[in-house]
């Protein structure tokens, strides 16, 4: 099915340079549902403590400040509530997150993100602050039940995300893009995995959760440049490496002999889903000792790791990882690493 725009996604913006934009005009990615599971995994892995919760609220307060925003779910103080319900209801279905009903949700796309969500529709739409338990009854169902608490209905702050967490907007604008979804009553699938839109402040606000949280175990080894500056770079690392692992539990294959053959891998693996525009600017097929990658996005750890996966499985071997910063983009070079006698 053609997206951009499309019959079932109308509103969506879908463009060619790796940005996209939902139907309220917000950023936001394409991810497989498995993609991200395996990605959460290991990045829960990375902390001594569980990560669930902030996983949990970070869904939560990034839908709410969109929703909360916008006029088609805002409601009269005696009219409304129907109009409001309904209008939720379709974004969570658009969005492939699941149908969300008032005590359980079907056809969930993640447990704790669908949860995450939900909870954010349900707060707006009573203008109440809740508690929120949940059981996973099955695969295509979790209950919910949510119990009052105190606290005020004022929207969220924005994230105090590290300069590392991405761009909001793309730099320029170029062509629409076609996207191939198929969409069923379930959710909607790309190439055969069940894939779902996360909104770009998801990470945003994930990310300023983990900033100064110890690390407990062994992530994805990244130098930082001379000269470039990075803020709670372990919470980075920790990102990157769970990116890195989620690409590994793939079977897609990278077949690269020159640098021209990385742009239909970047193209599908980042452009096309919203991840943003990832440039090679050297490739050690071209007779480089390194490949230099410049990226522009707008959940650039996510990216840089993905990368690392990358290049290891088309080469084959261990990977030397240096990161600089430029303006409007990260640079990340990679090589095999020099054996010291």
């Amino acid at each position: 099915m053609g997206v951009g725009p499309n019959r079932s996604y109308p509103g969506f913006t879908f463009d060619s340079n790796g940005f996209h934009c939902d139907d309220l005009g917000h950023g936001c990615v394409l991810m497989g549902t498995v993609e991200f599971q395996h990605f959460w995994n290991a990045l829960d892995a990375c902390f001594d403590s569980p990560l669930g919760r902030k996983l949990i609220y970070a869904a939560t307060d990034a839908e709410e400040r969109i929703i909360g925003s916008e006029d088609r779910f805002k409601q009269g103080r005696w009219f409304g509530r129907k109009r409001v319900r309904e209008a939720l209801q379709k974004r969570s279905g658009l969005m492939g997150w699941g149908a969300f009903h008032p005590e359980f949700i079907a056809h969930p796309a993640h447990d704790a993100l669908s949860v995450g969500f939900s909870l954010a529709h349900r707060e707006h739409l009573d203008g109440q602050r809740y508690n929120v338990e949940w059981r996973q009854r099955s695969s295509d169902a979790i209950a919910t039940t949510f119990t009052e608490k105190d606290g005020e209905m004022t929207a969220p702050s924005p994230p105090r995300s590290p300069t590392w967490s991405g761009m909001h907007r793309s730099p320029s604008l170029s062509a629409p893009l076609e996207l191939e979804l198929d969409v069923r009553d379930s959710g909607f699938y790309l190439a055969e995995a069940r894939s779902m839109f996360l909104p770009v402040d998801l990470f945003h606000h994930l990310f300023a959760s983990l900033c100064g949280r110890p690390v407990g175990g062994s992530v994805q080894q990244i130098d930082v440049a001379e000269g470039t500056t990075i803020d709670d770079v372990s919470a980075l690392k920790a990102v990157a490496h769970a990116a890195c692992t989620a690409f590994e539990e793939t079977d897609r294959p990278i077949y690269v002999q020159t640098s021209s053959d990385w742009s239909g891998h970047l193209d599908a693996h980042f452009s096309h889903r919203g991840f943003g525009r990832v440039d090679v600017d050297e490739h050690v097929s071209d007779g480089k000792n390194v490949t230099v990658f410049r990226v522009q996005s707008p959940v650039v750890p996510f990216v840089l790791g993905s990368l690392i996966g990358m290049w290891k499985r088309a080469y084959g071997t261990r990977v030397q990882s240096t990161l600089e910063h430029a303006e409007h983009e990260w640079i990340l070079s990679l090589r095999e690493p020099s054996i010291e006698y």
